[in-house]
């Protein structure tokens, strides 16, 4: 903590007038909700500066971004425009080298943001001195709204991870990651999360430049090189998630994008030595993303193909296995039932689980890739 602060003082020193949050917007044909960002000048914390970075629109987006500074002169804006478009990740990387805030955070430009968002996230990592802090949400699609907010468990496990100071060197922190990396503890998203300026820099943490998916493997970054990381349940932010978004994609380009996003993230945790630590959590992780983009395209039997022919080459690649014969016996019998639900023996408990659930989803691939009769 001695160490932050110290940063944090010398920083400031170089910095007097630096704002205390950056707001980074990625922008792509967005010319219809520009004049919307004004909602952020309701913001109960005005201390911030805000960054639009447009990604080669083909309307008048950049146009419209102009005027939209102009009338706001009294107003922090920094304009940037991408020289070729790099997609949502490398948007926001492209805004991020513009920002000077002590905090960052990223949000989409057609979402509503409560008025005490940047207040309320900012002094929560004031508070904890916490690498990120992450918040609730709610969401919107087709008119119907969800209020997210972190389980019981969610923050037991990050108070866990807290308090042995975060990382991985010993087997319980390692347990506890694999609950944060792997059973959605902190939802992979950007815009319910503000990071310290320097924890990104320092660690190089950056949006891989992939179609979708760069937001899971920005929060896994994340998630490997905080210390402490703060949990704050007001849903402060609300997504509204349209008909045309690109996870919502059902194409070749979003297969491809999966696969990407699953690429990176093996290598992530690979060049830190935890897939092998980590290998019956990763894999099970893998077919649930893979199991769920194969239902996802339920009606376009040639996508579900490549999907399998895919993950088939994809595990013989990371000598990952396909055949279910090749696990252990645990994986063909539920022995994790044996044990008592007593908390010593959590752990086994959990990993015999894991192991049968893997022998299930290896059961359920080889039955999908049965050509039919």
């Amino acid at each position: 903590m001695q160490a932050h602060l110290q940063a944090a003082c010398s920083y400031l020193y170089k910095n007097p007038t630096m704002p205390k949050v950056s707001v980074i917007i990625p922008l792509y044909n967005a010319s219809s909700y520009i004049p919307d960002l004004k909602q952020l000048w309701e913001q109960t914390l005005q201390d911030f500066e805000l960054i639009l970075v447009d990604d080669c629109s083909t309307d008048d987006t950049w146009d419209k971004l102009q005027e939209f500074k102009a009338q706001n002169s009294d107003k922090a804006i920094i304009l940037a425009r991408n020289e070729h478009n790099l997609g949502p990740g490398g948007t926001r990387n492209h805004g991020l080298t513009k920002s000077s805030g002590e905090y960052v955070i990223f949000l989409d430009g057609d979402d509503r943001y409560d008025p005490t968002l940047l207040e309320k996230m900012s002094q929560r990592l004031d508070d904890t001195h916490a690498d990120l802090v992450c918040c609730g949400f709610t969401d919107q699609y087709n008119g119907v709204n969800n209020t997210h907010k972190f389980s019981q468990h969610a923050i037991n496990t990050i108070n866990k991870y807290n308090q042995n100071g975060g990382g991985y060197n010993d087997d319980l922190n390692l347990y506890i990651l694999s609950k944060i990396l792997f059973q959605q503890v902190l939802f992979p998203y950007p815009w319910n999360k503000m990071a310290l300026r320097s924890f990104l820099s320092s660690h190089h943490i950056s949006f891989p430049e992939i179609l979708c998916g760069e937001d899971r493997c920005w929060v896994v970054q994340m998630i490997l090189k905080a210390r402490q990381i703060a949990l704050l349940n007001d849903p402060l932010y609300h997504h509204i998630i349209g008909p045309n978004s690109i996870s919502a994609e059902k194409s070749v380009r979003a297969l491809e994008a999966l696969f990407a996003q699953l690429e990176f993230e093996y290598q992530t945790l690979n060049s830190s030595g935890l897939v092998t630590k980590l290998f019956l959590s990763w894999q099970r992780h893998f077919w649930n993303y893979i199991f769920f983009f194969h239902h996802k395209v339920a009606k376009y039997p040639s996508l579900q193909e490549q999907v399998l022919s895919r993950s088939a080459d994809f595990c013989q690649t990371h000598a990952m296995p396909t055949d279910p014969n090749l696990l252990p016996i645990g994986s063909r019998i539920p022995c994790h039932k044996l044990i008592p639900k007593l908390f010593g023996l959590t752990r086994t408990r959990d990993q015999l689980k894991e192991l049968y659930l893997l022998g299930s989803d290896l059961r359920r691939f080889q039955a999908l890739s049965q050509p039919s009769k």
